[in-house]
């Protein structure tokens, strides 16, 4: 029943024009009081009364919140007497918003002769257009409801991602400044890690020598017992043997005895060598024993140095971070120059706007001035007209023909008026419109910021 294209590809929006009858019973569904006469014989009233109910519905907007708006107060300041444009202004208050929703719907050529002086097939094409508007944001509404929704959590998200960066600008503060006081720390453990570490070096090598060194001894030492209880076998056997050839060799003790000092004194020089080896072997063992309790130590030192390399990785991993969040920082900070610069520039534009609606204003108000008077002028020749109808009554119908001309030009002047105030609210209109958008590129950028 209704179609659409996409206006930001300027393209021509479609609707069909409906009959009479589905017209009635489409404003039926609406509830809107609509009947066959006021489609063949449209009215100001009855018009307005529609186009009333269809801004409601669409836009949430009347004839009393269109007079609302603040610039409309602004306008009201500046006139004589504003009562008596109150209805006017109130009037083109209303067609301008209803001019942006005519635009909307694709009626382009909507102005305010289709309110003044409404035509029946206008007000049918204006209708259909209306209507299919409505059906089309009836079967869309779901889709708008579920982007409202997205659009929702998508600003939760960036709320959220907002405070987290805010958080971690913080945490890589703190860690800076953590650093900072525990860098004179990290260099002392480092001094005396390297320090530890060449210490080590020199005991592993000392240690070294030493097991080589007690290796040797113990070798040393189980041949010099091999040899002293082979030695003392030996004598054991001498001995039995020197009993046993005691008794028969008889002719030279001297010599026996001295073989047997002699055997002694081997046997006692090999006993005082196995015992200095035995000293020696115990003064290694306590020095062996000193270097597993030096070892112990380094090995402390060598867990107290991995404790360190893990937390210097640590550092160095923070400051990586650090220096990547500051990195983001700064393009953060160029892009927020580049939104102040166009900021800035945005606000030159608003300013020469502003000014030349001040400009508008005042011209405005010299024009309404110049209207004003000429509308006193015109009652004072009124009220002259009427005293003179008065005083000469043979010049009645001459009189009755000045009153009505004048009536006329007082018709004609608030005509011209409506039609001022029209071009007037057509030049706000354009300057609200460029400051929305200035609002919006300005809103487009924080959110892209």
């Amino acid at each position: 029943m209704y179609a659409h294209h996409d206006k930001e590809r300027k393209q021509a929006w479609s609707y069909p024009i409906l009959k009479p009858s589905e017209l009635r019973d489409c404003m039926q569904d609406l509830q809107i009081p609509f009947s066959d006469e006021d489609l063949q014989k449209p009215s100001q009233h009855r018009v307005l009364a529609v186009y009333e109910a269809f801004a409601e519905i669409l836009m949430g907007v009347t004839r009393e919140s269109a007079l609302q708006q603040q610039h409309n107060f602004a306008i009201m300041q500046i006139l004589e007497y504003p009562d008596m444009h109150a209805e006017s202004i109130g009037l083109m208050s209303f067609y301008r918003q209803l001019k942006k929703l005519m635009n909307e719907v694709g009626v382009e050529d909507f102005s305010m002769i289709d309110i003044l002086r409404p035509e029946g097939q206008r007000l049918r094409r204006i209708l259909s257009a209306v209507i299919n508007f409505v059906k089309f944001r009836e079967e869309r509404m779901q889709v708008f409801e579920m982007l409202t929704l997205k659009s929702d959590e998508l600003q939760e998200q960036r709320t959220e991602l907002e405070k987290r960066n805010k958080d971690l600008s913080e945490r890589v503060n703190r860690l800076r400044l953590e650093r900072a006081e525990q860098e004179p720390a990290l260099q002392t453990l480092r001094d005396a890690n390297s320090a530890l570490t060449a210490e080590l070096r020199e005991l592993s090598k000392k240690q070294n020598i030493l097991t080589s060194e007690a290796e040797s001894l113990k070798n040393e030492k189980n041949e010099l017992a091999a040899k002293a209880s082979k030695a003392q076998n030996m004598i054991a056997n001498l001995k039995q043997e020197c009993t046993r050839l005691k008794g028969r060799i008889v002719h030279s003790p001297e010599k026996l005895k001295q073989a047997i000092v002699d055997m002694k004194n081997a046997e006692a020089a090999e006993k005082a060598q196995v015992l200095a080896t035995e000293k020696r072997i115990r003064e290694l063992q306590a020095k062996i024993e000193m270097m597993n309790v030096v070892e112990e130590d380094v090995s402390a030192c060598l867990k107290l140095m991995q404790e360190c390399e893990t937390e210097r990785a640590k550092a160095e991993e923070a400051m990586r971070k650090v220096a990547s969040e500051k990195e983001a920082i700064e393009k953060k900070r160029g892009e927020e120059r580049d939104l102040e610069i166009k900021e800035q520039q945005l606000n030159r534009q608003h300013t020469s706007a502003t000014e030349k609606l001040v400009r508008l204003e005042k011209h405005q108000t010299v024009k309404a001035e110049g209207t004003e008077r000429r509308l006193v002028k015109v009652k004072e020749e009124y009220e002259k007209a009427v005293r003179e109808r008065e005083e000469a009554g043979v010049k009645e119908g001459e009189n009755d023909a000045s009153v009505a001309n004048l009536e006329r030009q007082m018709a004609e002047i608030r005509r011209q008026e409506v039609i001022d105030q029209a071009a007037l609210m057509d030049v706000v209109e354009k300057l609200c419109n460029g400051v929305g958008n200035y609002v919006k590129e300005v809103e487009g950028a924080m959110n892209s910021f």
